[in-house]
């Protein structure tokens, strides 16, 4: 308590097998290595309180990792970097959460706070618990982060360097040399009993940070928190939220100006500033009442809430949700923003990713629309088009479509769609997601031998098309890429035509399925149509897992396939009784509603997909489904599902 630390070679202060100490009103500064140091991960119930880090400098060299999220790797190196997570030297270097951080300010520093990922004790503890520990340090909660600050971080690592950083990972290699690695690496955060909880960050303050907080774990909650002068406020992975938040980007301190010098490419300027960054694929994040201030879109494209729409490969879901949002001298083209959508983003650049055609966000008030009712924002496409009441702002060149889910209310006051003999309701329309897989065309990704230009990201060609009934052309559809997936709105028939112009492909697949994956609501549903000649003959069959359901008979009428509503029985309430254990993976036989039904009219298969899971026979299954969200804050996001699949083969005959 009261001390100084000034000009050291190596740490600050240590905290070493020890628990329940008390670290109070301590100041260092100018200090080579981890500042603050919880040093072999077994330390506990230790308070951190209103203590200064000050000029934290990396040891050997600062780990970069460029423009990725792989960070770098170091080993240990006798006499030269005894622990290589000192290459990521922070003011507070916390290898286990179960600690209290109160009142607490980093300046300076790889990062001001960091939470590296521990695999296992280390030290003199290496070896004492067994893997898959609930209590291995990096399972442990997060005891007390609270008016925490930091700034002025961030900087050695350009892309996602930042003030709070909760990521990395620190373990021994098989001759038991340790090796760290900066990058993107997750955690789950465990009771002692196994059950999932969250990491809360409560009153917290980052300013002049490359990244204000960046968390790479599975569940974060961030509470009345303030970003200001900051390259990019937040982001998160896994099932997070941020609530009473203010994002600032432009504070009266005179210099606010975050600038990179990137030596590598000889480039030098002003850094594009980005409130919030959403993901792009199998995440679940809300933003509740958090206010994004002075961001202009003009001369260096800042942006409050920006989509991550780069890929053709790692693609969105229905992951993000907002609710109370408020935008205090924001350009209308810097509220929220849409990079990688074609000439109509950038003039400059013609490519249009499939995640950009696919991102959306659910709008639980306008708040981020603008509009004032609850929307679902979509892309620039007219996909995101589904009725006269979207529109589209010309601002940020997205489409906003009112929007309502209120499973109480599925049924009532249909309007009239475009979709041509599918009644809509506004109550009940959805964001979903399915996979549609044709072999290795439409599932297996870039075909490398084929294509040149090929990589993880990016194929040079499309595969299909998956369009909305009833308009007078297909131009509201989304293009597919060769990986499996597409989003969009539920209670509405989609139009699917596979066709590859590289391939010689252009008609109905012999053999198709929807996969594994899905994200739907229960009481949604999507009718996809596919053309095939008359004499067709199909077989159609669910699996779980791999356990084969018997096949499915064609219902007599179009009719039953059409219902304009899903009106699923609560899971307690349907009929799942069965008599042979080997039916155990069958659907309920009564469930109130349609259900999975298909039709072939002569012209067109007609599959009325659901979420299976919801009439399943299995209880915890069926049960999961109605409860199958993440819920935060006054706004929910739907989890993905898993499990069932849906199998096709088309015989043509004559």
């Amino acid at each position: 308590q009261d001390c100084s630390v000034l000009n050291s070679q190596f740490r600050c202060y240590t905290i070493h097998g020890t628990n329940l100490t008390r670290i109070s009103r301590n100041v260092a500064f100018n200090a080579a290595g981890m500042c603050y140091y919880i040093e072999d991960g077994v330390e506990e119930n230790n308070l951190f309180e209103y203590n200064l880090a000050a000029h934290v400098i990396p040891i050997y060299q600062p780990a970069n990792g460029d423009w990725g999220q792989g960070g770098e790797t170091f080993s240990a190196i006798p006499g030269q970097l005894l622990i290589p997570a000192d290459t990521s030297a922070a003011g507070f270097y916390i290898s286990n959460a179960m600690n209290s951080f109160i009142g607490n300010t980093a300046s300076g520093g790889w990062s001001g706070f960091a939470f590296p990922n521990i695999a296992e004790p280390l030290g003199n503890y290496k070896g004492t618990m067994y893997p898959n520990n609930t209590y291995l340090p990096l399972h442990r909660p997060l005891k007390k982060f609270y008016g925490n600050t930091a700034h002025s971080a961030g900087f050695y690592w350009i892309a996602h360097g930042s003030c709070i950083y909760v990521g990395a990972w620190l373990s021994y290699d098989s001759t038991g040399t340790l090796v760290y690695n900066s990058g993107r690496n997750s955690r789950d955060t465990l009771y002692s009993n196994g059950s999932k909880t969250f990491m809360l960050f409560e009153h917290t303050k980052t300013f002049l940070c490359n990244t204000g907080v960046a968390h790479w774990g599975n569940d974060v909650h961030v509470q009345t928190a303030e970003m200001h002068d900051c390259a990019l406020g937040a982001f998160f992975f896994g099932s997070s939220a941020m609530y009473n938040g203010l994002v600032n980007t432009a504070s009266k301190n005179p210099d606010n100006a975050i600038r990179f010098v990137d030596t590598v490419n000889g480039w030098g300027g002003a850094y594009t500033k980005v409130g919030f960054q959403f993901y792009d694929t199998w995440v679940q994040t809300i933003l509740s009442n958090v206010t994004f201030r002075h961001f202009h879109f003009a001369p260096n494209s800042d942006c409050a809430v920006r989509y991550m729409d780069h890929s053709d490969h790692y693609t969105p879901q229905g992951i993000n949700s907002v609710i109370n949002l408020r935008f205090q001298d924001v350009d209308p083209n810097a509220v929220v923003c849409i990079q990688h959508c074609g000439v109509m983003c950038d003039p400059a650049n013609s490519v249009s990713t499939m995640s950009s055609r696919m991102y959306s966000v659910w709008d639980w008030d306008g708040s981020l629309s603008g509009r004032g009712v609850p929307t679902i924002m979509g892309s620039n496409l007219d996909w995101w088009n589904w009725d006269n009441t979207c529109a589209f702002n010309t601002a940020t060149h997205l489409w906003s479509c009112p929007w309502k889910f209120d499973y109480a209310g599925i049924g009532v006051a249909p309007y009239k769609s475009f979709s041509t003999g599918l009644p809509a309701n506004v109550a009940s329309r959805s964001v979903v997601f399915i996979e549609p897989s044709v072999g290795t065309l439409l599932s297996q990704g870039c075909d490398y031998a084929k294509f040149a230009t090929c990589y993880d990201q990016y194929a040079p060609y499309t595969v299909g098309r998956m369009s909305q009934w009833g308009k007078p052309t297909t131009s509201n559809g989304i293009d597919l890429g060769p990986w499996a997936g597409v989003t969009g709105i539920s209670n509405s028939g989609w139009y699917w035509r596979v066709k590859s112009t590289p391939y010689g492909i252009d008609g109905a697949p012999s053999a198709f399925n929807f996969g594994n994956f899905y994200q739907m609501a229960a009481g949604t549903f999507v009718v996809v149509a596919i053309a095939y000649p008359p004499t067709t003959q199909f077989t159609v069959q669910i699996d779980y897992w791999g356990n084969k359901l018997p096949f499915v008979p064609m219902s007599p009428s179009i009719l039953d396939v059409m219902a304009p509503t899903e009106n699923v029985l609560p899971a307690a309430q349907q009929d799942c009784s069965y008599t042979d254990w080997r039916e155990w993976p069958y659907m309920c036989t009564n469930s109130g509603s349609s259900g999975f039904r298909w039709h072939f009219d002569g012209k067109h298969l007609y599959l009325r997909i659901v979420p299976f899971n919801c009439y399943s026979r299995m209880n915890s299954v069926r049960q999961a489904c109605f409860q199958s969200y993440f819920e935060a804050y006054g706004a929910k996001v739907w989890n993905m599902q898993s499990g069932f699949k849906l199998s096709v083969t088309a015989t043509c005959t004559g």
